[in-house]
């Protein structure tokens, strides 16, 4: 098994910084996530890491060896692609042996790898199909298949799901993670979908402007975001924030804001910043019938405008002062409802307006975090 680990990555395009500073290690047989918007310099880190790109500044190691100078061909990794790597006009089995057959192994060696190949992936009836004729997903399978046929030591997926029907990627996602499971392979998955990042990463870096903001397990992204970036990017709906102004009343802090029937008291005995935002997730917000109700924490009152239904909850999106807070709940409302709106204080997040980083985190709903 491998460890990978990147160290102080810089790669410049002329003018343009793509990557900036980027350091993370991944452990052997993990599988770690690169997440972040288009042009955040994520599918340029894992094309450093592939040796398909040279970078700038800063290293490349592969347990503990210097590989950043060193040609794509003697890495020994295996690389998914966004687009279809397969040939069209070859079968299923030509293209599972055209890895093999550039690395000269004998036609008694490619046969064999070639079948555990293809039973590993659920491809063997569709052995003699044309590439062509396959479904995108099955296209998608073959391409992974090429990647792992000759025991690469690193597994590299660049946004290896952005073709697929949303039907099958979650389905092809879980067969990713179960092969990688099973040969228990060092893998680095580039995506933009946070869905598909929490879904399936041991870990996840997220990355805004070329860095990266934040390093944790899925839960810790999605529990203890470190800034309003990734609040607002790790979570579906995402966080809901609202601005507020920090002001001291009767010795206590307390935080103010429209939204707010009456003021947010936070036990911290000092903010450092007297603008602040203020986070919850559209799932800990709870709808009361009345602001009589004895509750502590956040309560604001709105009405609601639309009712988004899926199978299991509704998403209700609520106008409160004018600002439009998403709330995801069982109960059945209809429109033009007017309804108080209570986050327990245990479960709000407090974030500078100056920079976005953290200030208070909420407590955590999961253990071990």
């Amino acid at each position: 098994m491998t460890e990978v680990e990147v160290v102080n990555l810089v790669k410049v395009y002329d003018r343009f910084t793509a990557v900036n500073g980027v350091s993370f290690k991944v452990s052997s047989g993990e599988f770690f996530g690169l997440l972040g918007p288009s042009g955040c310099g994520k599918t340029t880190t894992l094309y450093c890491i592939s040796g398909l790109e040279t970078p700038t500044d800063g290293k490349i190691l592969f347990n503990g060896r210097d590989v950043t100078k060193l040609p794509t061909q003697q890495r020994n990794i295996g690389m998914v692609f966004q687009s279809y790597a397969i040939f069209f006009n070859m079968n299923v089995y030509d293209n599972l042996a055209y890895p093999l057959k550039l690395r000269k192994y004998p036609k008694s060696e490619i046969a064999k790898k070639v079948k555990e190949t293809a039973e590993l992936l659920g491809l063997g009836d569709i052995l003699n199909v044309k590439g062509g004729k396959l479904t995108p997903a099955q296209m998608q399978l073959v391409s992974l298949g090429r990647a792992i046929i000759y025991n690469p030591s690193i597994l590299l997926l660049d946004e290896p799901l952005s073709n697929l029907d949303p039907t099958f990627r979650m389905e092809t996602l879980r067969h990713i993670k179960r092969i990688q499971r099973l040969l228990n392979i060092t893998a680095i998955f580039v995506t933009h979908d946070q869905l598909e990042a929490l879904s399936v990463c041991d870990k996840i870096a997220v990355m805004q402007s070329g860095k990266i903001v934040q390093i944790g397990t899925p839960e810790e992204v999605y529990y203890r975001p470190s800034s309003v970036f990734v609040a607002s990017f790790v979570g579906t709906p995402p966080m809901n924030l609202i601005n507020g102004v920090v002001e001291r009343r009767d010795g206590k802090t307390v935080i103010q804001a429209p939204e707010l029937v009456r003021p947010f008291p936070v036990s911290l005995d000092q903010l450092p910043d007297d603008k602040v935002i203020i986070g919850f997730r559209s799932e800990d917000v709870e709808v009361l019938p009345t602001k009589d109700v004895e509750v502590d924490g956040l309560l604001m009152t709105g009405v609601i405008k639309t009712v988004e239904r899926t199978a299991l909850e509704n998403i209700f999106l609520v106008d409160s002062g004018g600002k439009t807070v998403k709330v995801v709940s069982e109960r059945e409302l209809r429109p033009n409802t007017s309804v108080y709106l209570h986050v327990p204080s245990r479960r709000v997040y407090i974030y500078s307006q100056k920079d976005g980083n953290i200030l208070k985190a909420a407590s955590l709903a999961v253990k071990n975090v």
